[in-house]
């Protein structure tokens, strides 16, 4: 149980969405080249920190984006070597339209993920 704790306290530190918490790959059904993606950044997640790997998902609504993005988000802050953080566009216009913009900008800048 207390791996569970962690872990879920991982996915909130991260912003990944409650409603991915108990989802993980092996459910999904989306096009498989997110499938790819995901095995892509998972793979070897120091790798892909190491190397810089970005991806930019597009796509229509209900494709799978959000779910693979926090899946891999859930991979990353499980190793426990680095941060990660969920944000949208949104959050991104947020942070940058707020009074303390600075402190926003300094988060984002230092997430790992």
């Amino acid at each position: 149980m207390s791996a569970l704790i962690t872990a879920f306290n991982q996915y909130y530190i991260a912003n990944i969405p409650v409603d991915y918490w108990f989802r993980d790959m092996d459910a999904f059904v989306g096009p498989k080249v997110l499938s790819k993606r995901y095995g892509e950044m998972t793979e070897n997640i120091d790798l892909t920190y190491s190397e810089g790997l970005k991806m930019c998902f597009a796509g229509s609504h209900g494709t799978g984006k959000t779910f693979v993005c926090s899946c891999i988000l859930k991979r990353v802050v499980e190793t426990g070597k680095y941060n990660g953080l969920y944000v949208n566009l949104t959050d991104i216009i947020n942070v940058l339209l707020s009074s303390d913009k600075e402190e926003g900008r300094k988060l984002l800048l230092e997430t790992d993920f």
